[in-house]
């Protein structure tokens, strides 16, 4: 782990699988070094195009809104509409489902953009439509100019 005067870049072997590993890489190359500096990387940044293959299903992006806190999708990849049956697009994170897993994600992400910290994890959780699943997951903040975390880039393994 790095440690940065006001936030936290997990080292990359601390990623789960393979292509979150990628999706941390594709991160952490937008990240700005200066020195023994690390600058989280700006949110004009995200760049779809420019992200390793194959993980654009897995990825939700998450608008962070400060007063007051919340979190939006903004964007939700293919395989985390299907996993969820829903559209994602729009809805506050804690309006995605009724499994009172969510407050405990919520609070994850939250974490992450509250402390500007690259987060890796594994939750267990039941869809509304009562699909058992069990993810692997990390959180990826960008700020905006005043250097605010405004999104976070979130890649979601579905472990079958």
């Amino acid at each position: 782990m790095l440690l940065n005067k006001d936030y936290v870049i997990l080292k990359q072997e601390s990623i789960p699988s393979g292509w979150l590993a990628d999706l941390y890489g594709y991160w952490l190359d937008n990240c700005v070094v200066e020195g023994d500096k690390i600058s989280l990387p700006h949110m004009s940044n995200i760049d779809p195009v420019e992200m390793p293959r194959g993980c654009l299903p897995n990825v939700t992006l998450i608008d962070v809104l400060h007063k007051p806190f919340d979190l939006v999708v903004r964007l939700a990849g293919t395989n985390i509409v299907k996993y969820h049956e829903a559209e994602q697009r729009g809805k506050r994170l804690m309006d995605i489902t009724t499994d009172p897993f969510i407050s405990n994600v919520y609070d994850w992400y939250k974490n992450s953009a509250l402390t500007k910290s690259s987060t890796a994890g594994s939750v267990s959780f039941v869809t509304d439509a009562g699909l058992k699943l069990n993810v692997e997951r990390v959180a990826l903040p960008y700020v905006d100019d005043d250097g605010d975390v405004a999104r976070l880039l979130s890649g979601i393994n579905f472990i079958k």
